[in-house]
């Protein structure tokens, strides 16, 4: 098997030596994993053998996950991870599933291993027919797992430090970020919802959480930390932030002064403190919280796509190939789900698709740039008024043409620039790009 490695380099796993012992051909020994490296995937220096990986058996499957870990496997019961491109030791992991003939390996979405095997091993032994060695298997079962791999096996895991789990609207909560060798990184640290929920660094390098004081709901808001220099370094968690609508008064004019119960997490060292509503206060009787109706919004692919018909993409519902962005595929999202392991999927009307930022991304800027270029092969329109109607038509814009921003308006779930000169234009990432 050969794969691509983090660093562009190729490795290669293939079944090794093997020994005669007592010199009885039918009792084949010694039987064991190699792999190799090559620059390019074609010269791989036939003159060395390459590396025995200690401990394994035959039929060897070697895999590169997303986060650039080698997993390597045999017919045995466990899998061999690497997390330096092939480079240093090879720790040895065990997994649920028992050892089999042709144990494969597949990298899935999430870090996650696909591990499918044709069998157990030895379930009838070594027959002699003449002088031919067979090996039957009586069990012919396929069976397969998808396997989480420990954390710390990961060669991109981000570990947070007093992560909050719920925080109340107006409150804030700090929280650090580190690598998974313990070591400070420089991160950029995102939400998948910016109107409610903002994240500044503080001059500790810790990062300060904060829930929009006028937000009323409960919602689950992802938070996703991504290492600058390298993106495969990411890892996110999820807060659940409440707030509630203004109390109504009662009869007696009096009202439910009672502070509402939030989870605060300091910095590092401090502890987590609640606070529940106080028992001094008079309560009445006001109106429950209103439910926050979903904003939809509009993606747009920057790379190929599946849409799945569940959040934990098992079944493919249709697949659409790369374009570019001037014509790639959009999507109008009606709401936001999460699979099993906590990943961020986005709601469709034909199913689920990935909320991950290397595939898909708004389709509307939500800053304002210092300038812009058209995209549009046919061009754009700058209008006098923010309602972009033909009468409202102004200057038109070929492709290629620079123009500068003075600010961004936001109309519903759309997004427009207003120019220097006072005209408006779209902020559609199909028909326009920014500029540095």
């Amino acid at each position: 098997m050969v794969a691509q490695m983090a660093n562009g380099k190729y490795i290669m796993s293939y079944e090794g030596y093997r020994s005669i012992t007592n010199n009885d051909p039918n009792q084949a020994t010694g039987i064991t994993t190699w792999v190799k490296y090559s620059d390019n995937g074609l010269d791989w220096d036939a003159t060395n053998p390459g590396t025995k990986i200690a401990g394994t058996k035959g039929s060897p499957y070697v895999t590169v996950l997303n986060d650039g870990t080698i997993v390597l496997n045999s017919t045995a019961e466990n899998i061999y991870v690497n997390k330096d491109n092939g480079n240093g030791a090879w720790t040895s992991v065990d997994t649920p599933m028992g050892g089999g003939y042709s144990r494969s390996l597949a990298a899935l979405p999430n870090n996650q291993i696909l591990i499918v095997c044709g069998g157990p091993m030895g379930a009838t032994p070594y027959k002699t027919d003449g002088n031919t060695v067979i090996k039957t298997n009586s069990d012919r079962t396929l069976t397969s797992m998808v396997y989480d791999l420990p954390a710390q096996y990961h060669r991109a895991t981000v570990q947070f430090a007093n992560q909050p789990t719920s925080l109340a609207a107006g409150k804030t909560a700090n929280f650090t970020v580190k690598l998974s060798d313990g070591s400070a990184a420089d991160f950029d640290i995102t939400t998948d919802d910016a109107q409610d929920v903002t994240v500044e660094k503080q001059a500790d390098g810790s990062y300060q959480l904060k829930v929009n004081s006028n937000f009323v709901g409960q919602k689950d808001v992802t938070v996703t930390a991504t290492k600058k220099d390298d993106a495969s370094f990411s890892a996110n968690f999820k807060v659940s932030i409440t707030g509630q609508a203004a109390p109504t008064p009662d009869n007696n004019n009096s009202t439910n002064t009672g502070t509402t119960g939030t989870i605060t997490t300091p910095s590092s060292s401090s502890q987590a403190t609640t606070t529940e509503p106080s028992t001094t206060q008079p309560t009445t009787t006001s109106q429950p919280a209103a439910t926050k109706k979903f904003k939809q919004f509009k993606v747009y692919a920057k790379t190929g796509i599946r849409v799945y018909k569940g959040v934990d993409f098992k079944h493919v519902v249709k697949s659409y190939a790369k374009h570019s962005r001037t014509n790639a595929k959009t999507f109008i999202i009606t709401g936001k789900a999460y699979s099993k392991n906590g990943a961020l999927r986005y709601k469709t009307a034909a199913g689920y698709i990935t909320a991950n930022s290397k595939y898909v991304a708004k389709l509307y800027y939500q800053t304002a740039p210092k300038k812009v270029t058209v995209l549009a092969k046919a061009g754009t329109y700058e209008y006098t008024k923010p309602t972009f109607s033909k009468a409202n038509r102004s200057t038109h814009l070929k492709k290629g043409t620079i123009v500068k921003v003075k600010k961004l308006v936001k109309q519903g779930s759309l997004s427009k620039f207003v120019l220097t000169n006072g005209h408006y234009l779209t902020a559609n990432k199909k028909l326009i790009i920014a500029q540095p």
